[in-house]
């Protein structure tokens, strides 16, 4: 059996980007969480949001821009550096209190400042578990 070297940051910085663009997976995503916020009414009051993975920050931006989620705060984990730039700007630009750590989600953060979250977002993340 051939076993296969993990990727490169950089490659899986292409390999997502690729899979976002072409797959209807993400889109499939969107609608599952967008169905969710309306369920819980996301979509009219304040949420904290932890994201693992938060990647580029782009599921994050649609889901305020496209399904109207009335985000207060976000924590983002994300540890791939050539997507934390993009992550920056796409919180940014959302305008909420945010937190970005660039690192691995490990047992360290059970517990965040005794913080509560309303939505967890851990989608494509167990790439990077060992």
């Amino acid at each position: 059996m051939e076993i296969t070297p993990p990727l490169t940051e950089e490659e899986y910085a292409r390999v997502c980007t690729s899979k976002m663009r072409n797959s209807t997976e993400y889109q499939e995503q969107k609608r599952v969480v967008g169905d969710f916020i309306r369920q819980n009414e996301y979509d009219t009051r304040t949420v904290d949001v932890l994201s693992i993975g938060a990647g580029r920050g782009n599921f994050e931006k649609e889901l305020v821009e496209e399904q109207g989620m009335k985000m207060g705060y976000i924590c983002a984990i994300e540890p791939n550096p050539h997507f934390v730039p993009l992550l920056k700007a796409a919180l940014k630009s959302l305008e909420v209190e945010h937190d970005i750590l660039p690192t691995y989600f490990t047992e360290e953060f059970a517990e965040i400042d005794d913080q509560k979250f309303d939505l967890v977002i851990f989608i494509h993340s167990l790439y990077s578990f060992s």
